[in-house]
This record gives structure tokens, C-alpha cells and sequence, in this order.
């Protein structure tokens, strides 16, 4: 019999591996703002990734619950520096300044502490379990409020991101417009 945890953590595994190379790659550019938005956005991804793949592979739900506490640390972070990094080569000059930043990332530290202590208040998830349904065993949630809040959150921002691009690309010479769409 296949098993697919193995498989689904394989791939995350793989996932993780692949946003560090794109880091390492991205890291003689920091100084440039778009290239230090996407390698932090890469890094976040790899967190995420990482984490994803642990908690796979990862035999009880304590366990599978810590990684889902240390995927935050990544996943909270990338539908603003998605955002971020659109706004940077959308816009000619940058035009997010540190107070935007530290606005932006309110929503993401509050969510990434309530997961962390998730287990005080349940605000993040109600209850957590293993669902033996289906071709693996996966936690399976009852979200709580502050979840809902860090959706629509992650929506929000990831909407005016493609509305910035989509508005960019209508409105972009010809050589800018092919850069955009790669």
C-alpha cells in the first residue's frame, strides 16, 4: 500500500528545498527592495513548506500541532509580502513607506501570537483532530474567529495586489507589459 503521508510530505519536503535555492539565488540582490521582498517571500514560503511537510510526516496530533504553531511563522507573512512586493515593481518609486510596513504587518504578528498560544484561548482553532478519512490521515479543524479575521485579512491584500498588477499591466508600454506578465 502507498503511503501517502510520505508522498504529501515528500512534496512539501520539495517544496521547502526549492524556495531556498530561489533565496539563495535571490541573496546577491538585497539591496535591491523587489529582490529583498521576494526573497523574504521565498523564506516565508519555505517555513510554511517545511513545516507542511513535518506535520505530514509527523505520527501524533501534539506533534502534527506543533508544526502547525511553526508553519505560522511563515505562512502569516505571505499574502502581505505578496502585497509588498507587487506595490514594488508596480509602482515606479516605492511608495510603502516603514510606517505602512509596520501597519501591514499588525494583522500577522497578532495572528502568529494567537497560534502560538493557541491553546490558552482557542482563537485560532477551536479543536483539532486527526480525520482518518480519505488517502491520509490530516488534521482536521474547527476554525476559531481570529483564523476568519487573518482570511479575510490574506484576501483582502492579495486582491489589491492582482488589482495593482492587472491595473499595471492595462497600463504598461509594451517592454514593461512583456516584464509583467513574466
Amino acid at each position: 500500500m502507498l503511503n501517502w503521508l510520505i508522498i504529501y510530505g515528500i512534496f512539501s519536503f520539495f517544496s521547502a528545498a526549492i524556495s531556498i535555492a530561489m533565496a539563495v539565488i535571490l541573496s546577491p540582490h538585497w539591496k535591491n527592495i523587489s529582490a529583498r521582498l521576494l526573497w523574504l517571500l521565498v523564506m516565508a514560503i519555505a517555513f510554511w513548506s517545511f513545516g507542511y511537510g513535518m506535520e505530514y510526516v509527523s505520527p501524533a496530533l501534539t506533534w502534527k500541532l506543533w508544526w502547525v504553531r511553526f508553519e505560522y511563522f511563515g505562512a502569516v507573512w505571505v499574502s502581505m509580502l505578496v502585497f509588498c512586493f507587487v506595490a514594488s515593481i508596480v509602482f515606479e518609486k516605492h511608495h510603502i513607506t516603514w510606517t505602512g510596513y509596520c501597519f501591514l504587518c499588525i494583522v500577522p504578528v497578532c495572528i502568529l501570537i494567537l497560534a502560538q498560544t493557541n491553546s490558552h484561548h482557542h482563537l485560532v482553532w477551536e479543536l483539532a483532530w486527526v480525520e482518518t478519512d480519505g488517502f491520509a490521515p490530516f488534521v482536521a479543524y474547527k476554525r476559531g474567529p481570529a483564523f476568519w479575521v487573518f482570511v479575510i485579512f490574506s484576501y483582502g491584500i492579495l486582491s489589491i495586489a492582482t488589482i495593482l498588477l492587472i491595473n499595471a499591466l492595462k497600463n504598461s508600454e509594451r517592454i514593461l507589459r512583456k516584464q509583467l506578465i513574466s
